[in-house]
């Protein structure tokens, strides 16, 4: 089953009070959000958040803030589009092919300065070692084919 996301990107403007920065931050956690770095959260693409989020992009820009939504189930920068082609080839003849035999499956989901967004899926979704297999198989797979990639995380 494919799933819809959202990327936000969020900031509050700089000297004021930590209450608009706080309130954001809650309703991002609130909705479900899974930050990727400081500032940067993917969640689902529902009505609800995108009715949500737009609400607060809104706030934030009418409080002197930032806030960007950027729908789609995959992101990544056009400038790494290179390197998401050879990320994805090294998923399909890899990685894919390995976990599928434990009942598992990864996909790609994004790539944002150096970090690799992958989701989990079938077995591997609630497996214990799929820390383990991210850190140690996939994530040194791509770092040797690919030696701009930083780190590879789960979504």
């Amino acid at each position: 089953m494919a799933r819809d996301w959202l990327l936000i990107t969020v900031s509050t403007p700089g000297g004021g009070s930590s209450t608009l920065r706080v309130y954001a931050w809650r309703k991002l956690r609130s909705l479900g959000a899974h930050y990727l770095q400081q500032s940067v959260c993917l969640l689902p693409a529902t009505p609800t958040t995108t009715r949500a989020t737009t609400k607060l992009v809104t706030r934030l820009r009418a409080e002197g803030g930032h806030g960007e939504i950027e729908p789609g189930d995959e992101f990544y920068d056009e400038a790494d589009h290179d390197t998401v082609v050879t990320i994805k080839d090294l998923l399909e003849t890899r990685v894919r092919p390995a976990v599928a035999g434990d009942g598992g499956d990864i996909t790609f989901r994004g790539y944002k300065e150096g970090v690799v967004y992958l989701e989990m899926k079938g077995a591997c979704s609630g497996c214990p070692s799929s820390t383990a297999t991210l850190r140690h198989g996939v994530q040194n797979l791509f770092r040797h084919f690919l030696p701009e990639i930083r780190e590879v995380q789960a979504i």
